[in-house]
């Protein structure tokens, strides 16, 4: 994975928007379209302490290298407080009617892929939002991309 140094070159492109959690940049690794996320430090949409500890979960994710083929791949991260940050593949957005316009195939491996996901997941893991654009889809698969929003099951509701 990329590291704090090699993060630190990546061009940020252009800013492709943000959520409550982080900004995201359209950037370019080896060839490929990739997005630079980074905390939000300016959107009061939440405490900054909450917004940065939903961050820091979706980094903690990442050390623990949890992976499935249903959720998007992180690419690079960067735990250090200046530089906090993670790469991961463009993803195309889905648009919340575009799987209404896609052929019954599609739209059932879409269904697919996530009964997958919530099946290797049930009794340890929740998510949390289940909203249409919290998914994209590359390479003919759909994933789950907001991986601040999975909690573990055991004990009290907390991140990862």
């Amino acid at each position: 994975p990329l590291g704090c140094q090699e993060m630190a070159r990546l061009p940020q492109t252009k800013l492709l928007g943000h959520g409550c959690i982080s900004f995201a940049y359209l950037s370019a690794y080896d060839g490929d379209r990739v997005v630079l996320k980074k905390p939000n430090v300016d959107f009061n949409c939440a405490p900054a302490a909450v917004r940065q500890h939903q961050f820091w979960n979706v980094v903690k994710w990442a050390q623990r290298g949890f992976t499935h083929p249903n959720l998007m791949p992180l690419l690079g991260w960067c735990p250090k407080s200046k530089g906090l940050g993670l790469v991961v593949p463009f993803q195309a957005p889905l648009a919340p009617s575009s799987l209404l316009n896609e052929s019954v195939p599609v739209r059932l491996g879409a269904m697919l892929d996530l009964a997958v996901l919530l099946r290797d997941i049930a009794g340890r893991y929740i998510l949390c939002d289940l909203r249409q654009d919290q998914f994209g889809s590359a390479h003919g698969r759909y994933m789950y991309q907001d991986l601040d929003m999975i909690y573990r099951m055991d004990g009290p509701l907390r991140p990862y």
